[in-house]
């Protein structure tokens, strides 16, 4: 039979037993030989399980609220913060940086990252509105994405994150499509899509509707936002003979 070659332990590889124990000593004072070991075999007990998530996924941004374990995702918080605070010992600090650990702190990007997710899995993209009525705080953080790119403040890797998502980095893409999708919400009610200039439930959308016309009468509307508007029933030349609609005082339309 073949012998089952074993692997080392990850601490035998990278420092030794002693170093690596002397120099936690040195960072946890208060506790005794005995608190000193059980506080070491619960560090390398979650760094192990560090290892095995980078193994799986190539990286180790690890959201708060980890499935696999939720503890982990709070212990990648605790040693970002131990660092900074300078409580983490350099041995641990070795072992992190040979894993590529991430010191900054980006529980919030990864968090919104998630929600971002989310967003698309039930909307079927990811054009956030940025007055985002469900969650505000989302639709700044997607155009704050896009302007961090802009300045070329955005790491790489959270690009290619966002690419694979299939995030659109011009925020008037966003726009025109997200006013387009009140229009279809608008046809769906009112059975056509003669939005008032002056449409008090939603102010902007009746502006769109008539910078649309705007856009085609200048030729600067695109072939494919045209036909989406036509296929949609969009009328391109107000009818001063069709009923017109007054909206009242509690936004409601009505026709006259």
């Amino acid at each position: 039979n073949t012998a089952v070659k074993k692997d080392k332990p990850l601490l035998k590889e990278t420092t030794s037993a002693p170093e690596f124990h002397c120099k936690m000593r040195l960072k946890e004072k208060n506790l005794s030989i005995e608190g000193q070991e059980k506080a070491l075999k619960a560090w390398m007990k979650k760094y192990h399980l560090l290892q095995q998530f980078k193994k799986i996924n190539g990286h180790c941004r690890i959201p708060s609220q980890c499935d696999q374990d939720p503890s982990l995702g709070r212990w990648i918080r605790k040693q970002q913060q131990d660092k900074k605070m300078g409580r983490l010992s350099g041995a641990q600090e070795k072992l992190l940086d040979e894993l590529d650990f991430d010191w900054q702190i980006s529980n919030s990007w990864t968090e919104k990252f998630q929600e971002l997710q989310q967003f698309k899995q039930k909307n079927g993209h990811c054009r956030v509105p940025y007055r985002y009525t469900a969650d505000p705080s989302l639709g700044r953080w997607v155009d704050t994405q896009r302007q961090e790119k802009k300045n070329q403040r955005l790491p790489l890797y959270r690009e290619q994150l966002l690419n694979e998502l299939g995030f659109e980095w011009k925020g008037h893409r966003k726009t025109w499509m997200e006013h387009f999708q009140l229009l279809e919400h608008f046809k769906v009610e009112h059975g056509d899509c003669r939005v008032p200039h002056n449409y008090r439930a939603n102010p902007s959308l009746g502006i769109w509707v008539a910078n649309q016309r705007r856009e085609k009468k200048n030729n600067r509307i695109s072939t494919d936002r045209e036909k989406m508007l036509n296929d949609l029933g969009f009328e391109w030349t107000p009818n001063s003979k069709q009923k017109s609609r007054k909206t009242t005082t509690n936004g409601e339309e009505s026709s006259a």
